[in-house]
């Protein structure tokens, strides 16, 4: 699958589940939220391809009730190596504070491999699941997209993790 053919598909699930989810009246809501998870994928190279695995951690300001900034700092293992992964952007989301809650993200991301510094996009979608008013669970499918001259890396996680206001 092409990188625009995913990129057209996360962003017609986003908009499908925001639409779907995100015609009601803004409730009182919490101005921001963080959370941790971990994540299974795969890594595909113009050459190669193996598994991945993730550990992340993060939070999100709301600037409106449809929309928020986010930060993630992970630790992403693809074959052999490893990176530590920094982005930041934007989380768009149904304007509900509770129960389950769809969402959609595309993020710059800078990603260090050692001696190398490698500019990145981000773009994922998933659900929060609020079990209580300040704990919940996210199950989110992100794409780690890495150009290079000789083609792109994709790193592919479906990640699961905690949720806290």
């Amino acid at each position: 699958m092409t990188i625009s053919c995913r990129l057209v598909t996360l962003a017609s699930l986003a908009a499908c589940l925001t639409a779907c989810f995100g015609v009601r009246p803004c409730a009182a809501q919490s101005n921001g939220q963080g959370f941790v998870a971990v994540g299974l994928g795969g890594y595909e190279a113009p050459r190669s391809s193996s598994g991945a695995g993730q550990l992340a951690g993060g939070g999100e300001g709301r600037v409106q009730p449809w929309l928020g900034v986010g930060a993630e700092a992970n630790i992403t293992g693809v074959g052999e190596g490893a990176w530590l992964g920094l982005s930041l952007g934007p989380t768009f989301r149904s304007t509900r504070s509770t129960g389950t809650v769809p969402f959609a993200t595309v993020r710059y991301a800078l990603l260090a491999t050692g001696s190398n510094a490698l500019n990145a996009t981000e773009v994922g979608a998933g659900i929060d699941v609020w079990t209580s008013r300040r704990r919940g669970f996210r199950l989110e499918a992100r794409d780690t997209i890495v150009p290079w001259r000789a083609g792109t890396d994709n790193a592919f996680i479906v990640r699961v993790g905690l949720l806290f206001r």
